[in-house]
């Protein structure tokens, strides 16, 4: 394990801060499941009891990638660095289950860190999501859709914000295109509509910070301000950024960087987060 992380420390040129950080892999979040994607990973700042908790989901398109990529593990490290206890999870990926399957993954996944991750040095009342792309679209439904967490015998007031990443919210708007599988939402436009986050906006929803690249493509960055503004409209606590130089991949892979732009954000907003709770 130390040798791991050192390699990740080294790719991310930062070495020297390696022993801060310890992680624990392959954490089942389902206990009577044996599939691989029931589990997460979790980075804990060494020392540090009672860390803010920083609660991350992959993109992918709802049928790829994973917590322990190349796009994803430098996630857990840079902000467990920054001290936030930082829980990558996996889910199931399509072709191999359909919505609403994936979102109910991420609420077991979420209920699991609320309910144990004290134990790991984790503050259960101070749990921030975040996620990129397929990843935002999940912790968007999972913050404004309120049957995935009641179900879970939890409601979105555990979370202090959410923060998606070039994320979309409008599933009937994207699911007919081509890199919209159907085997992800099926082919009835009811279940698109079921399965759009923006059908579930609320006044009492967590604040939401919505982040984009300039170089997303068009349909996304509608999608966020048309998001914001239907939040808005219905007196939720929401905001947008924009990050200039940045593709939909680039403001991912970027984000371990110790200058990147996302990332600082990110920070600044999470210490005024915290501050103000």
């Amino acid at each position: 394990m130390r040798r791991i992380l050192i390699s990740l420390a080294l790719l991310l040129g930062c070495a020297p801060a390696i022993a801060e950080v310890k992680v624990l892999k392959d954490v089942k979040y389902v206990e009577s499941s044996s599939d691989p994607m029931h589990q997460l990973d979790i980075y804990i700042p060494d020392g540090k009891p009672s860390s803010p908790v920083l609660f991350w989901v992959h993109g992918g398109g709802l049928t790829g990638d994973d917590r322990g990529s190349n796009d994803n593990a430098p996630v857990g490290l840079r902000f467990a660095r920054e001290g936030y206890l930082t829980v990558v999870i996996s889910y199931r990926l399509s072709p191999q289950v359909t919505h609403p399957a994936h979102t109910e993954d991420v609420a077991k996944a979420f209920a699991w860190t609320v309910r144990n991750i004290e134990k790991h040095g984790g503050d259960p009342n101070k749990i921030i999501v975040s996620g990129h792309s397929a990843g935002a679209y999940l912790i968007g439904l999972l913050a404004y859709d309120q049957r995935y967490l009641e179900r879970e015998k939890l409601s979105s007031a555990r979370m202090l914000a959410a923060i998606p990443i070039s994320g979309f919210y409008f599933v009937d708007r994207v699911a007919p295109m081509p890199d919209r599988p159907r085997s992800v939402w099926g082919n009835d436009p009811k279940q698109w509509l079921a399965a759009s986050p923006a059908q579930f906006v609320r006044k009492d929803a967590p604040r939401t910070i919505l982040i984009y690249a300039d170089g997303d493509e068009d349909w996304r960055r509608k999608d966020n301000e048309d998001f914001k503004a239907a939040v808005a409209k219905a007196g939720g606590r929401i905001e947008s950024h924009q990050i200039n130089g940045r593709s939909h991949m680039s403001i991912l892979r970027r984000m371990p960087a110790i200058d990147d732009e996302t990332t600082s954000l990110m920070l600044q907003l999470m210490r005024n987060i915290l501050a103000a709770h």
